[in-house]
């Protein structure tokens, strides 16, 4: 009988070692999925807790993967994951490997207060390195870059004043090119006043404050040029033409070629569209030479280089502003340009 009993106890013993456990206050059934499942609302589970030098000492294997324990030296939580000892911390220990091929970003940090990230090596070694091997940005930045220390691009630092840049496949320090200075209507500059800008502001036309009085368009009065000095926009092509005519000694073509000021001497008599839009801008050039000791444009007519015939050139009247042709032999004002 007593042997009977000892076997239905064993039994029942092996039957509940194998059986699911669940610990509460209520006496309810433990979860399905767990083989040990603990709930309270005032009781917490204590871990194994040891210090540092004891965690160590356990010197678990690799088949006890998973073993938890806490450590009162550090206050939180280490589990052994085959290899070595991890920290519980709610972020990651280091050193630290990860891969994320979810297509959201593998690490997003985001502070409104302080700082996102800081990084710090006491060393020579690199305290960050970002490579990518595919064909996007291995790191791009959203706003201010700013860099304490030397900024190097493929281990070389540059000196100062210059800048990176990319030569295609990879970046280098070159020396930083100046912006180019930029000019508008009005502006006295490049030895006159700017009567012409193009749309970017770094190239233009500019005119002398001051006349040429009084002069022939040419001493040769009755030979045509040509086409070479019909051009009604290219004043500098005219000039040329004219002083380059055989038997030229004397034009105005040639006084403004020969004219230098402010340090400049690639001065030519303006065509026809030149001396138009001289015309246009002429009150905004008058304000401008006045206040650099130049001269306002007389009410009279101007010669241009546009040639009409083998007698006649074109000249503007500055008052009416007539643009008709006139004898070569007639004496009329002169004011040189010159492109910038």
């Amino acid at each position: 009988m007593k042997n009977i009993f000892l076997s239905l106890v064993l039994i029942s013993f092996f039957e509940k070692s194998i059986a699911q456990i669940g610990i509460n206050a209520t006496n309810a059934a433990p979860d399905t999925k767990a083989m040990l499942d603990i709930s309270s609302t005032s009781k917490g589970v204590l871990l194994p807790r040891m210090t540092t030098a004891q965690r160590i000492a356990i010197a678990p294997s690799a088949t006890q993967i998973g073993l938890t324990v806490f450590d009162t030296n550090t206050k939180s939580q280490w589990f052994y994951d085959g290899t070595v000892w991890k920290e519980m911390t709610g972020g990651f220990s280091l050193p630290y490997s990860g891969t994320n091929n979810s297509g959201s970003n593998a690490l997003d940090i985001n502070n409104t207060v302080g700082r996102a990230a800081y990084f710090q090596s006491p060393n020579s070694l690199e305290t960050m390195r970002v490579y990518n091997s595919g064909t996007g940005n291995a790191i791009t930045v959203d706003g201010h870059l700013n860099v304490t220390g030397d900024l190097k691009a493929n281990g070389v630092g540059g000196t100062a004043g210059q800048i990176l840049t990319s030569t295609g496949s990879a970046i280098a320090w070159s020396n930083a090119t100046a912006p180019p200075n930029t000019y508008a209507i009005g502006d006295y500059a490049q030895g006159g006043v700017v009567f012409y800008v193009n749309a970017a502001g770094t190239h233009g036309k500019v005119i002398s404050v001051a006349d040429i009085n009084d002069v022939v368009w040419s001493n040769i009065t009755s030979t045509e040029i040509g086409n070479m000095a019909k051009s009604t926009i290219n004043g500098a092509g005219n000039t040329v033409s004219i002083v380059q005519q055989d038997g030229h000694q004397s034009s105005a073509a040639s006084l403004c070629a020969d004219f230098a000021f402010g340090g400049y001497d690639d001065w030519y008599l303006p065509s026809t569209f030149e001396m138009s839009t001289v015309f246009i801008q002429s009150v905004t050039i008058n304000s401008k030479a006045i206040s650099n000791e130049g001269e306002n444009f007389t009410l009279e007519y101007y010669w241009t280089s546009s040639e009409s015939s083998s007698t006649m050139a074109k000249a503007r009247h500055f008052g009416t502003g007539i643009e008709a042709p006139f004898l070569k032999s007639v004496p009329f004002r002169i004011r040189p340009i010159r492109a910038f």
